[in-house]
């Protein structure tokens, strides 16, 4: 709907002909806005900007610092992306990356503070790691100028005040110090209330990552940031020398309560692990940053080291079909997978986020209890991250993404198409209307369908549902295309269902809305299941 914004201010004093006068210019305004409410809600529109599933972006600005570099990333408004989404101070972006014909997610901390995004950009500062797949490419190619896509901001790796004390102590090791870089200047940029000690592990002066610009964030940030640079390799005055131990934690953290974040090299994590258990916190007190592969497996004292140097197939069964590929002992089964260029999702490279989800079907795998951030209920029927899991023999393995998303469509399409008969707007219903005689004139089935049932989301009147069946737009629209390829025929029928579902929801018939919605997504998941079995992908329930 058109809005018509006044100062209400202007109504104050006035008289009665001068009120009445400006009752007739509002009432114009009124009556040339548009008659029906507006199908596009606000809070659908705000939480798109807040969460976006991609941000496509390009580079506008290379610092170099030694063996690393700062990449400036500003909206791509070419590509869509009009502005950058806020991000709490710690969080992370995936980024995605084509080399040789793999396609694959890499992670990397948002290194500026959050005021930067509201301005338009984020800042990723990325060190070249020795052997590192993904930043000897980026190091090596990305330039002024060049687009990237990334995710919206991931993770929760920021301070919480409900969670954590009023004094943070940070220990980084490496390009680990970009997360608590981000913090450092939420602090003194006032965005986050709390003080921040830093405690920075490098080999030597000259290998410290962003010297400078912490020290004149802790400059401006009166007092409330801290560095201190411990040197492994080096004595030097004005720096400690050694290892961050729990006694210089202990030194730096004082008498008063902290809470404690971790973040470097997954080589630093094991050391740090037997300090910060020194300390006694409260486990709600100390928080790892887990993001990026575990690495080498056999560096696990429960690794089996038989398996070392040996190679396994692995058989992966993604949107109805099944490819075979090789996977190294020393390989995660989700890098297999990118340098085979199958399009396997993926985020946080650890375990943690969920998005690479997987049903182990056949074989035995060895994951790292560091990295196995499964649910009980997911060890316990069978379900894996492919990010952390290494093969063990011969594998299958089916993503689950389909599956998953089919009892996400049924959750919250029911509940929709219930809320629909009370809160649709004749604006939504004409749209929806519109896309079934589509339809059935022969347009295209992915889009009607598509859109029929994202207005459907947007007819509830809540806004979360339509952001969250946005958000899994590319899933939900393969999952519609491959229903009509396999079933052709099925579009009439589909259409007649859709027709009656409408209805339903316009005479307000909650009990016929819901019924219908279940019988159009059980035919979708009736087709897939009749044309690629029982290991597709697509949930049976």
């Amino acid at each position: 709907m058109a809005k018509y914004n006044y100062d209400k201010s202007t109504l104050k004093g006035l008289g009665v002909g001068a009120f009445l006068s400006e009752v007739k210019v509002r009432e114009a305004h009124i009556a040339a806005g548009d008659e029906m409410p507006q199908s596009v809600f606000n809070s659908n529109i705000l939480a798109e900007k807040l969460h976006p599933e991609k941000q496509c972006v390009k580079i506008a600005k290379v610092v170099d610092h030694d063996d690393a570099r700062s990449y400036t990333l500003v909206p791509d408004t070419s590509r869509g992306t009009e502005g950058m989404a806020y991000f709490r101070a710690g969080q992370y972006v995936a980024v995605e990356l084509n080399i040789e014909g793999a396609r694959l997610f890499k992670p990397y901390s948002i290194c500026s503070g959050p005021k930067d995004a509201p301005n338009g950009s984020y800042t990723l500062t990325i060190r070249r790691s020795k052997g590192g797949y993904a930043s000897e490419y980026i190091l090596d190619n990305w330039k002024e100028g060049d687009q990237v896509t990334i995710s919206g901001p991931q993770g929760d790796f920021y301070y919480q005040g409900l969670r954590g004390a009023k004094h943070a102590v940070a220990m980084a090791g490496g390009s680990g110090i970009t997360p608590f870089y981000s913090m450092a200047c939420a602090v003194a940029d006032g965005i986050e209330d709390f003080d921040i000690t830093i405690l920075y592990g490098s080999r030597t002066k000259d290998t410290i990552l962003l010297k400078e610009e912490l020290e004149a964030v802790a400059a401006r940030s009166n007092s409330r940031v801290k560095v201190v640079h411990v040197l492994s390799d080096e004595a030097a005055e004005g720096y400690e020398h050694g290892f961050i131990t729990a006694e210089l934690i202990k030194k730096y953290a004082g008498e008063e309560d902290y809470s404690l974040f971790l973040c470097g090299p997954k080589a630093m994590y094991g050391f740090a692990d037997k300090q910060i258990a020194e300390l006694s916190l409260p486990r709600r007190r100390a928080r790892k940053e887990l993001y990026g592969e575990y690495g080498d497996p056999a560096r696990d004292a429960s690794y089996p080291k038989e398996n070392q140097g040996k190679s396994f197939s692995l058989t992966v069964s993604i949107r109805g079909e099944k490819q075979t590929i090789s996977c190294r002992a020393n390989q995660t089964l989700l890098s297999a997978m990118e340098q085979a260029g199958i399009k396997a999702p993926s985020r946080c490279r650890s375990g943690q986020c969920g998005w690479c989800h997987s049903r182990l079907v056949s074989g035995e795998v060895f994951i790292p209890d560091e990295a196995d951030g499964r649910r009980e209920a997911d060890k316990k029927f069978g379900w894996i991250h492919p990010c952390c899991t290494y093969p063990l023999s011969d594998i299958e393995l089916d993503h689950s993404i389909f599956s998953d998303m089919m009892d996400f469509r049924r959750l919250v399409e029911m509940e929709c198409a219930r809320l629909a008969c009370e809160n649709i707007y004749d604006s939504t219903y004409a749209e929806m209307e519109g896309c079934i005689d589509t339809l059935e004139q022969g347009g295209d089935p992915e889009e009607q369908v598509y859109q029929f049932h994202y207005r459907l989301t947007q007819a509830s009147g809540n806004g979360i549902y339509s952001m969250f069946f946005r958000a899994f737009e590319p899933v939900i629209r393969a999952l519609i295309k491959q229903h009509y390829s396999v079933k052709a025929g099925d579009v009439q029928e589909s259409a007649r269902l859709h027709r009656r579902l409408l209805a339903a929801i316009n005479a307000k018939d909650e009990q016929q809305a819901v019924s219908l919605t279940r019988e159009i997504l059980s035919q979708g998941v009736a087709v897939l299941e009749e044309r690629y079995g029982s290991n597709d992908g697509v949930c049976k329930r």
